[in-house]
């Protein structure tokens, strides 16, 4: 973990997960700009992001999901698991809807693509730490106000390679099995 601030009193605090160094200082002299917001830490991810969010306790994560993409999303299982207040902010260069509906339904609190403003972000964080969701527009096709594009208490189902469908509609047992994958 790369520390990149001092923990102060900050009314928000940040952390950042992304591959890139470079992608980490831009996101913090971004965030940091704002007033009384904090960037806490920052790593590459993996085992050492999970331990760093932990031990910091920030209000926001901002996470750059890399490929292989299931092993993002199980990485981001875990980090709900163990901090189920965390509001987290994908922040990624995939924009399709079938990832942007995954994300969604894993329980973030929105996403953001990398092509966006730094104001973009700022907005982001700003959002979630407020209790609403932010999916930006190039994310979803709509505005970023819209809510996202199912429900969480509705997951949906990847059939086929890019068709998406509401659990429902599937037999419960059927469901079930798909939803564990």
């Amino acid at each position: 973990m790369q520390p990149i601030a001092k923990a102060t009193n900050a009314r928000v605090r940040v952390f950042l997960v992304d591959e890139e160094p470079l992608v980490r200082l831009g996101l913090a002299a971004v965030i940091s700009s704002r007033p009384g917001w904090d960037v806490c830490g920052a790593s590459s991810g993996g085992t050492e992001a999970l331990n760093g969010i932990r031990g910091l306790v920030p209000d926001v994560a901002i996470v750059d999901l890399r490929l292989p993409v299931e092993e993002g999303f199980e990485w981001l299982r875990q980090l709900r698991q163990a901090c189920p207040g965390l509001k987290i902010l994908v922040f990624s260069m995939h924009a399709d809807a079938a990832f942007v509906q995954a994300v969604n339904v894993a329980g973030v609190a929105g996403c953001v693509t990398k092509g966006e403003t730094a104001e973009t972000i700022l907005e982001a964080i700003e959002a979630v730490t407020a209790g609403k969701s932010f999916f930006t527009a190039a994310a979803t096709g709509r505005n970023a106000s819209a809510p996202p594009l199912a429900s969480k208490a509705e997951p949906f189902i990847t059939y086929g390679t890019d068709r998406l469908f509401p659990a429902r509609q599937f037999p419960n047992a059927v469901a079930s099995q798909l939803l564990e994958l």
